[in-house]
């Protein structure tokens, strides 16, 4: 029984890892002002860069950070239209999300059923291998320990620092920040950025750790349930890490249960972009984003046309 619940922690945990890497990016973005769908297609192209450059370089670590480079690259579209051109931010990001699985498509051709160059080490944690339930935290990838990390400083930046004070600051009224001699502009650009490197890392974790090779369609969705996780963690990146690793429980129980669901195994499936909905649905209504605590200004160009 002990067995079970810690094999269920570790792989709430691996499961949830992209889904939190994406989250984290995505926090950082909305509370500046910007709206992101396209974590999906950014995810999808980092997944396939990924495998391409970690066999291009020999090394899994390299293939990591040029996946991200290039999920960055493609931020920049959206970090274009939505804040330089003041675009639609909707419309924007679910084109980035087309694009990215498009060029996901291209540069993954040459390597379908390929494992590339995966990264298997784990780090193991003594002290924790002899404390029931509590040794699920120990053996895990590198990765994974790294965006636990990650969650909490990013936590501290955005909630202790000045830094994170003009951020959101700038998500909740850009006026403010402009008036105090800030680049509205360049907060959000960088945010932007930032959040499609996150989505890159996260693309290329599920292709290098999660489930070695790159076949078109291995996001499976969860670019949009990143989405929801930011919602559900009220744009808090410590909160994000708790509901991440929750959804990453509930997608192994999905893959583990869809077999004997029958419909109910594809109305799993399908969640994804249920999810979507009802996020585009709750940011759409005035009344209702200020119920769920999004930032004043999520959505909004500056200054608005």
């Amino acid at each position: 029984m002990i067995e079970g619940v810690e094999w269920f922690v570790r792989t709430s945990i691996e499961y949830g890892t992209p889904l939190l890497l994406a989250a984290l990016g995505e926090v950082y973005s909305e509370r500046s002002g910007v709206l992101n769908l396209g974590l999906e297609g950014l995810m999808a192209l980092g997944a396939a860069a990924a495998v391409a450059f970690s066999i291009a370089t020999g090394s899994p670590w390299c293939g990591m950070v040029l996946a991200c480079l290039l999920a960055a690259l493609l931020a920049l579209v959206h970090a274009i239209v939505s804040v330089i051109l003041r675009g639609n931010q909707i419309v924007s990001g679910l084109a980035l999300t087309i694009i990215g699985i498009g060029l996901s498509s291209i540069v993954g051709s040459n390597y379908v059923g390929l494992r590339g160059n995966p990264i298997t080490s784990v780090i193991e944690i003594h002290a924790l291998n002899r404390i029931p339930v509590l040794s699920g935290l120990s053996g895990l990838d590198p990765v994974a320990y790294f965006t636990m990390v990650t969650a909490i400083v990013l936590w501290l930046v955005l909630f202790k620092t000045s830094v994170g004070l003009k951020i959101r600051a700038t998500g909740e009224d850009p006026s403010v920040v402009e008036a105090m001699g800030h680049s509205v502009r360049t907060i959000r650009f960088l945010t932007v950025v930032f959040g499609g490197a996150m989505a890159g890392l996260a693309g290329s974790y599920i292709t290098l750790v999660l489930s070695p090779g790159w076949y078109e369609g291995i996001v499976a969705g969860r670019g949009w349930l990143a989405l929801g996780i930011v919602i559900f963690a009220s744009w808090s990146p410590l909160r994000a890490l708790l509901v991440a690793y929750l959804f990453g429980g509930l997608m192994q129980l999905r893959f583990v249960l869809a077999p004997y669901l029958g419909v109910g195994g594809v109305l799993l499936k399908g969640l994804p972009y249920v999810l979507v909905i009802v996020i585009l649905a709750l940011l759409s209504v005035e009344s209702m984003r200020k119920k769920i605590g999004a930032p004043e200004s999520l959505g909004k160009p500056y200054p608005p046309g």
